[in-house]
């Protein structure tokens, strides 16, 4: 058999051990945020805070202390609002703290997303590279029709499995990118709450 030909069979090989790396790594990413995600909605809502504002909004300091024992991102962003000495200085301090926090909400979005578009690429060029090795031992005489059909079926592994780790991961970032999207806005709602009743 020419080099070539076991030179490209690896080389699916070693593919479709790169398509089983990316896919544990996916799961743990997904694992990981779904934890992550599910904490946050185990703390404060945002209609507590709310209440919370309309009611001692008018007293920064009695909010403050309210606030001591609250915990999550909603909660965070209230507290930076509340150390504004006027809208302009609540504005700042709130937009600082979200893009900053930004960075930990997001962790691990972009290599879902990436995960997603990439892996039936990868997937399909262990295919074509198991198509070449099919084609390149029946062109030898080196195998009858039954051993190039299981060789072709071989070969199509590698794309289903790029589309298994593709799909969880597209599905995954779509649903955090929601909920991460959901949870800026609630932080933005926060702040224009806290300035309309600051008066």
């Amino acid at each position: 058999m020419p080099i070539w030909i076991i030179a490209i069979e690896w080389l699916a090989r070693i593919i479709l051990l790169l398509l089983v790396c990316l896919s544990v790594w996916s799961i743990a990413i997904i694992l990981e945020r779904k934890k992550f995600f599910q904490n946050l909605e185990n703390q404060d809502s945002l209609d507590d805070l709310k209440k919370l504002i309309h009611a001692e909004a008018k007293n920064s300091q009695q909010l403050k202390t309210s606030l001591q024992n609250k915990v999550g991102f909603r909660a965070a962003v209230l507290k930076n609002a509340v150390e504004g000495k006027d809208n302009e200085s609540v504005e700042k301090l709130v937009n600082s703290f979200v893009l900053l926090e930004k960075r930990k909400l997001e962790k691990g979005l972009p290599v879902l997303g990436t995960l997603g578009s990439t892996t039936p690429f990868i997937g399909l060029l262990g295919t074509i590279m198991g198509i070449i090795v099919s084609f390149g031992q029946l062109s030898q005489g080196k195998g009858d029709m039954n051993q190039v059909m299981y060789s072709l079926a071989e070969a199509l592994i590698l794309t289903a499995v790029g589309l298994f780790v593709a799909i969880p991961a597209v599905i995954a970032f779509n649903i955090y990118s929601r909920k991460l999207r959901s949870l800026l806005i609630d932080g933005e709602s926060i702040k224009d709450y806290y300035l309309a009743h600051k008066g």
